[in-house]
Parts: structure tokens; sequence; C-alpha cells
């Protein structure tokens, strides 16, 4: 491999460890300030811990890229946006990162008070955090420079926050709310969610065929969007 390109360090994996427990952390926090009745604390507890083991690596994995992104592009000035799977650890560690200042801005501020915001600061804020992934989505698969497979897998990585958009819109004409019912609205989440992990999937056995060799960021784009459906999948079979 040429010494170039990007590799495993003990300060990558420090780092991933450390923006895992953020996000756990965060998760936490969110919890211990929801004031839930008792019935509802153990299933919630339960719910938490294994979103926890399953989810908070995998997301910690994105905003550890997204941060690595960040320093790389106004710290060290390196190059680091050269392979595709780093456009998707990117999106979606960004849109991680969004989501976290979010939240924590919501449990300082407004928890308790959600009565006061207005209800057009909601909408904005909501299509806003929607809006960034198709943004950056579209940005990314205009810039990368590989194949179509693995451009269409950074564009799908919009799918879901367009999908949402669009679903909140059409909820308001009445024409519509029969085929937008809660069972076909959760396939279509799952489908949006699952498709750039599908593409890329597609676009790794292209490059296996072809003998292109990726870097390790590379590859932590491809396991985020590919473990990420996996888990959810299988959360959805625990019994609730």
């Amino acid at each position: 491999m040429d010494e170039n390109r990007n590799r495993l360090s003990i300060s990558h994996l420090m780092l991933w460890m450390a923006t895992t427990s953020v996000i756990i952390a965060v998760g936490q926090w969110d919890l211990s300030t929801a004031k839930l009745p008792e019935n509802l604390l153990a299933e919630v507890r339960f719910q938490n811990l294994v979103w926890s083991l399953g989810f908070g690596p995998i997301q910690g994995m994105s905003l550890a890229g997204v941060l690595i992104f960040l320093w790389r592009r106004f710290g060290s000035h390196k190059a680091f946006l050269t392979e595709p799977g780093h456009f998707l650890l990117t999106i979606a560690g960004a849109e991680r990162l969004v989501f976290l200042l979010t939240q924590s801005a919501y449990l300082l501020a407004i928890r308790g008070n959600e009565s006061l915001v207005p209800l057009w600061a909601n909408q904005l804020s909501e299509i806003a955090y929607h809006s960034l992934p198709i943004l950056l989505a579209i940005v990314g698969a205009c810039t990368v420079r590989s194949g179509w497979l693995w451009r269409l897998s950074i564009l799908a990585m919009g799918l879901l926050g367009a999908m949402t958009i669009v679903h909140d819109v059409a909820l308001d004409w009445q024409f519509t709310r029969q085929f937008l019912g809660d069972k076909l609205w959760i396939l279509l989440l799952r489908l949006g969610f699952s498709l750039p992990g599908l593409l890329a999937l597609a676009a790794v056995f292209v490059d296996w065929r072809r003998k292109q060799k990726r870097d390790f960021f590379h590859w932590c784009g491809v396991a985020v969007v590919v473990l990420g459906p996996m888990v959810e999948f299988g959360r959805s079979l625990l019994p609730r």
C-alpha cells in the first residue's frame, strides 16, 4: 500500500472511543432529563442500551470521520476527500455532529419549555437539518472521482432527508394521507436508510473485480452505511 494512504493508528482508535463515548453520553443525558414515568422507564432504558451497543460505535465512527476531515481541511491541510468512502463517512458524520449540537442546545435551553418555541421555528429547524445531508450528498456525488455506483451511493445519502421533508409536506394534503400510513412509511424509511449501503456493496464488488485498492477511511465509510441498516433491522426484531 502506498505510504501516502490513510492508515489506522492508535490516535484514530482513541478518537473513535472518545466520539462514541460522547454520543452515548448525550443519549444518557437525554434519558436522565426526560422525566419519564416509572412504568416506562425500564423499557426505555432497555431500548437505550440496545441503541448504545448497536449504533453508538457506528455513529462514533462517522463523527470521528468528520472531525478528521475538519482537521485535515483547516489544520494539517492534507487531502482527505479522495476516496468515495471518505464522502460516505463525512456526510454521515456531519449529520451526526449537527444532531449532537442541536440536541445539546435543546437539552440545555429548551427542554421543559417546548411550548415557548414557535411552530415555524420547529419546522424551519427540521427542514434545515434534513436539507444538510441532501446538499452534502449532491456536492459529494458531483465531486467524487469514481464509478457511477459510488456516485449513486453518495447521492443516496440524501434520500432519507428528502423523503422526510416530502413526507412532512404531504401529510398536509388530505388526498395523500391514505398512501402514507405507518407501515408503508416505515418500509420506505428502511429502504431509504438501506439504499446507500446496498449501492456501496455493489460498488465494492465492482472494485474487487477491477482489483481497485482503497484506504482505511474508505472502508470506515462503507462500514457506516452497511452496518447501520443491519443493526436497525436486528433491533426491529427485538420484542417491544
